[in-house]
């Protein structure tokens, strides 16, 4: 809703109107520095393998405990944000992250497996938790033609961030061979733009006095949220099953993937990182590319089989390819993966928007992510077992096999969206709104409003 004359020369709109974009700027900065740690564990496998002696299992096991803060800290840091203000708890929400980043520092260079697990897990709690905050915060900062613009303009640092990491941590190791200097760095680096974080924190704050908003129920909210959920339609479910699977498909090959790099092809550590970040450019590039075609042109169920047959046949390419040395092939499967991982990561918020609508919308949302975290606690170790069982005379042959499986149920998936949608409502066939930004401002502003 556009502004009214008197709303444009109040206080808090010239506030608004005149800092939004340094507030925008100093939340980048902020979230650059912990996006480029939040990947270290995947990016150094090989390493961290070797320094600490770890079978397949136990570093399975890392990966299971980086996705636990997904079961509590995104309800948990909407729930308390709601109660105390976004300003304070993403103060603490940084003072999380930072915490936990500082003590898998000290972990990698005393070599405490126990220790770096307690650092991953403080550190992926406070990257989930500041991310909510930040959302709301969002909402008080961009008018909703304004909020897609800012939401897809942090997607591209978070991704050029993780881009970095893959560079940077695995070259910074090579060079060193101490797993110290990367994770001292990312310390470093924190430590440096966490004035940026207060910054931010601060212009929120001046705006939070200057108008402040009125308090909610949100308890009684979420209640009638969740009592909406037992009136989704069949495909919304379906459609929950194909975001579980096919994201379960590509990370879990994604986690196995350096040191398959360096295993099969004989890449270098530092080698196998930029070509890890080439397939994270390419997906970064096919998110906007993704989002504007699926906005015009719409085909959702399509574009859902679409998405998983790319991740399917990624899969399937590294089971059959041969080894050689340092052959630039091998990264191709990891690039049609990421091409197809990135469709799949969009269609479920787009579907879900155009099915469910009123309150509801914002758990509907959040479900994926809850469902996602969920099977995350289980399937990495799992994986990893496998892997520490067969590894020595099949290499990654039966993990592969077993996320080609996972993601062919994700393809069955995307086939039972597009049967069931074209013979009922066909609400996912067309396009409807003009632009990514547009989709994308009615995500965050959904996010913001009902957590």
């Amino acid at each position: 809703m556009q502004a009214t004359q008197k709303e444009i020369h109040s206080p808090h709109e010239n506030y608004r109107v005149r800092n939004r974009w340094w507030f925008l700027a100093f939340t980048i900065i902020c979230e650059f520095a912990y996006m480029y740690n939040s990947t270290s564990i995947t990016t150094l496998q090989t390493p961290i393998e070797k320094e600490f002696n770890l079978n397949e299992f136990e570093y399975g096991q890392i990966l299971t405990f980086e996705n636990l803060p997904g079961l509590f800290a995104p309800l948990t840091a909407g729930f308390l944000a709601d109660r105390f203000g976004s300003g304070l708890i993403c103060i603490l929400s940084l003072l999380t992250n930072y915490m936990g980043q500082f003590i898998s520092t000290y972990a990698v260079a005393n070599l405490n497996y126990w220790v770096l697990i307690v650092g991953r897990v403080f550190h992926l709690t406070g990257i989930q938790a500041v991310i909510i905050c930040k959302n709301k915060m969002f909402k008080s900062w961009f008018t909703a033609n304004e909020l897609g613009k800012a939401a897809s303009i942090c997607m591209i640092f978070d991704s050029l961030a993780m881009v970095l990491c893959d560079i940077g941590y695995p070259n910074l190791y090579q060079s060193s061979q101490s797993l110290f200097l990367p994770f001292a760095v990312g310390s470093g680096l924190l430590l440096v733009t966490s004035a940026f974080g207060i910054f931010q924190v601060i212009l929120h704050q001046r705006l939070v006095r200057i108008s402040p908003e009125s308090q909610t129920d949100v308890q009684s909210s979420f209640n009638a949220s969740l009592k909406a959920i037992k009136t989704f339609p069949a495909i919304y479910w379906i459609t929950m099953g194909y975001s579980v699977t096919a994201f379960l498909s590509f990370f879990c090959t994604k986690a196995f993937i350096m040191r398959y790099l360096q295993t099969q092809f004989n890449f270098l550590v530092g080698e196998a990182g930029i070509i890890l970040a080439v397939a994270m450019v390419v997906s970064g590039v096919g998110c906007i590319l993704a989002g504007i075609i699926l906005d015009k042109y719409g085909r959702l169920p399509t574009a859902a089989v679409l998405g998983a047959a790319l991740v399917t046949i990624g899969n399937a390419i590294n089971i059959v390819l041969p080894q050689c040395d340092k052959c630039l092939v091998g990264g191709l499967p990891l690039t049609i993966m990421s091409l197809g991982s990135v469709i799949t990561l969009i269609l479920p918020f787009l579907i879900t928007v155009r099915l469910i609508k009123g309150p509801s919308l914002g758990v509907a949302l959040a479900f994926p992510m809850f469902l996602i975290a969920s099977t995350m606690m289980v399937f990495p170790a799992m994986e990893g077992a496998i892997s520490d069982h067969t590894f020595a005379e099949s290499g990654y042959f039966w993990v592969f096999l077993l996320n080609t499986g996972i993601g062919v149920i994700a393809v069955l998936l995307g086939v039972a969206i597009f049967v069931i949608d074209s013979q009922g409502s066909k609400k996912l066939q067309s396009g409807v709104a003009n632009t990514m930004r547009d989709s994308l401002a009615i995500v965050t502003s959904v996010n913001d409003s009902d957590i």
